[in-house]
């Protein structure tokens, strides 16, 4: 039987591997691991790189798992991490999934993934279903720019046009990445990569595949565990994402996804009891 060849990255900021759900994740699946050939790259993009003990604890947790950990004193935009893996790390026959810190997932992810690309092989691209607090946040559907969840999963081939996903999970071909895509916008930083690569992709592929596992993720805008200043200061690259892939589509869509997040931006102050929400621009 045909084994999946996989490049898995991890991105990493101001977390240690300790705790990092990813990591941990990866661990309780080194038995399925070491059944494919895979390479984990542990992206730190912290300005100082692990300290010693870090490092004995990123050895540890990956012990017996093929790694690498990828650190050169900058905070690099998702875009760019991503571009340069797509360009110097993957070949064609390989298959990069993609991962934030975290997200929470079983050794059920990888074994599903490798009989679905053997099922399907002229499909490039796989998501688990991501649940946050029950609630299924990926894949989901997306009209112009307004996205809504999903309230029951959909399993198997699932048709690409009017549906998004989060980056972490996503299993993408190589050969989709290297001969098809034409690598991440890097106008787009951090928010929107996803959707950002869901749209592309729907230009070319008719359909994705669904996989029946789950993967439990934290969605950073909706922690209780961050400041005023933290929440407000992500909000504002996330408007500013929306808002410029809206203007990449349609001028007209840009136009209506500034009323839209003005909107919101008060949906958000009401909800959260703080009038600061209406003014961040």
């Amino acid at each position: 039987m045909q084994m999946i060849d996989l490049v898995i990255l991890v991105v990493l900021y101001n977390m240690s591997p300790n705790n990092s759900e990813t990591l941990q994740s990866l661990a309780k699946c080194r038995k399925v691991l070491s059944q494919f050939s895979h390479q984990v790259i542990v992206r730190d993009n912290n300005q100082l790189p692990f300290s010693p003990l870090e490092m004995k604890e990123l050895t540890q947790v990956l012990s017996s798992i093929n790694f690498e950990y990828w650190h050169d004193g900058h905070n690099k935009p998702l875009s760019e991490i991503y571009n340069h893996i797509i360009s110097n790390r993957l070949n064609l026959n390989q298959t990069l999934v993609l991962w934030d810190q975290d997200s929470k997932f079983g050794q059920s992810y990888f074994e599903k993934l490798n009989a679905a690309q053997i099922e399907y092989p002229e499909i490039p691209l796989f998501l688990p279903i991501v649940k946050n607090r029950g609630n299924i946040v990926s894949p989901g559907n997306l009209i112009a720019f307004k996205g809504s969840y999903w309230k029951q999963p959909k399993l198997g081939l699932v048709f690409s046009k009017a549906h998004t996903a989060i980056n972490s999970g996503m299993a993408i071909r190589g050969e989709y990445l290297i001969n098809r895509f034409s690598l991440y916008d890097t106008n787009l930083k951090f928010y929107h990569t996803d959707h950002y690569f869901m749209w592309k992709y729907s230009q070319t592929e008719s359909s994705f595949c669904v996989l029946d596992t789950i993967v439990e993720h934290d969605l950073a805008f909706e922690s209780s565990n961050e400041t005023f200043e933290q929440q407000a200061k992500r909000y504002k690259e996330i408007r500013k994402s929306g808002i410029y892939l809206a203007g990449l589509k349609s001028i007209w869509l840009k136009l209506l996804c500034y009323i839209y997040f003005d909107i919101f931006s008060i949906k958000i102050a009401v909800l959260r009891k703080n009038w600061k929400y209406a003014f961040l621009r």
